[in-house]
């Protein structure tokens, strides 16, 4: 089986997830996140859209009560239930082959270099450092008409400013061809030329322009943000948590749907309720 005879990437089912003292970010939630497209998770602060990546992309697992998620994996078709993978090296291995992550904060290590820090999937995985040296040279070389200023710096410790920062956060998070990136809140505080230069950089991913060799495989971003203009002009689907936690029509929404319901309206109105 292919990506393209896949058409849910993940599988929620009946998920619910607690802190303790009977407060839960979800209570019962069930939804499909469809393959290939450019998910806007979006929601008032404290709605769990982090919580909602963090569980998808496999870095928080403790607070779920009870469901399940299934991933399907676009390059072999598998599918992998995450309540029930006790192995924790399978989920290591998702982690680190078909998942990308870029946080609000770039979180570089300082005593890497920038080429270093981009490099760190490749070198978790296994690649010698001749073998790692060219693939981010490669892609710096690639992404230099979108963002001319990294392949300057590569070889620096920094200070890299906020921006310089995220964008090699960006980068790190593609060097190894992920399938799925998860993004939350990538675009908070920075100035417009940044934002530009993030959002070109993963657009350039999700359309497989960024590895030439795997162009047929579909890619899959979900990135959480408040910024609902930025989502609306970058996304094709779209998230929408209400302010206990429910999603708009109880599924995900597309944006020409959203569109005919009133566009950002629409998805401010949902924000806004507690139904």
């Amino acid at each position: 089986m292919n990506g393209r005879e896949i058409s849910a990437l993940f599988d929620i089912q009946d998920l619910s997830v607690g802190y303790g003292n009977g407060v839960y970010i979800f209570r019962g939630l069930t939804v499909q996140v469809p393959l290939g497209k450019r998910v806007a998770v979006v929601g008032r602060s404290g709605v769990g859209k982090s919580t909602f990546l963090h569980l998808l992309g496999l870095i928080s697992e403790e607070a779920v009560k009870s469901g399940l998620i299934t991933y399907r994996c676009p390059r072999t078709g598998e599918a992998v239930e995450y309540t029930r993978m006790a192995d924790h090296s399978a989920k290591d291995r998702l982690r680190l082959r078909d998942f990308g992550f870029v946080f609000q904060t770039a979180c570089l290590f300082p005593h890497l270099t920038c080429r270093e820090n981009i490099a760190l999937p490749l070198v978790l995985q296994g690649y010698s450092k001749h073998q790692w040296w060219q693939k981010v040279e490669k892609l710096l070389t690639m992404v230099e008409a979108i963002d001319g200023e990294l392949i300057a710096l590569a070889d620096r410790l920094g200070p890299f400013s906020g921006g310089q920062r995220q964008r090699i956060a960006v980068l790190r998070a593609i060097i190894h061809d992920p399938v799925v990136v998860f993004a939350d809140e990538p675009l908070s505080n920075l100035d417009p030329r940044s934002t530009d230069a993030v959002l070109a950089i993963l657009r350039n991913w999700h359309e497989g322009r960024l590895h030439d060799h795997t162009i047929d495989i579909p890619r899959t971003l979900l990135i959480a943000t408040h910024d609902l203009q930025e989502a609306w002009d970058f996304c094709d689907t779209f998230v929408v948590f209400n302010c206990v936690g429910r999603l708009l029509q109880n599924r995900v929404v597309s944006k020409s749907e959203l569109e005919a319901a009133g566009g950002i309206t629409a998805i401010t109105q949902w924000m806004a309720s507690s139904d």
